[in-house]
């Protein structure tokens, strides 16, 4: 078995362990009566921590949001559509 393959059974052993364990839960918040106060907050927890991280390495599509305004490759500038515009007359 290849180490991506591994990788990627894990990640699907954690999904199921994490998606049980979650409607386990779940169950006893819906028989405690505060079932969707349960899912309001697990959606802005799962947000919440979906958002929050981020690698150093990535980009952000977002020049703006980069160190010194860096641009992804295969982006334009406005700069850049003007000359464009320009050119085909």
């Amino acid at each position: 078995m290849t180490n991506r393959v591994r990788m990627l059974s894990l990640s699907r052993l954690q999904l199921v362990v994490r998606t049980g364990l979650w409607l386990c839960i779940f169950a006893i918040f819906v028989e405690l009566g505060f079932g969707l106060a349960f899912v309001v907050v697990s959606a802005v927890v799962a947000i919440y921590f979906s958002t929050s991280t981020k690698k150093e390495q990535n980009l952000s599509a977002y020049s703006v949001f980069n160190p010194n305004f860096e641009a992804i490759d295969g982006s334009s500038s406005g700069d850049q559509m003007v000359k464009q515009m320009h050119a085909r007359r």
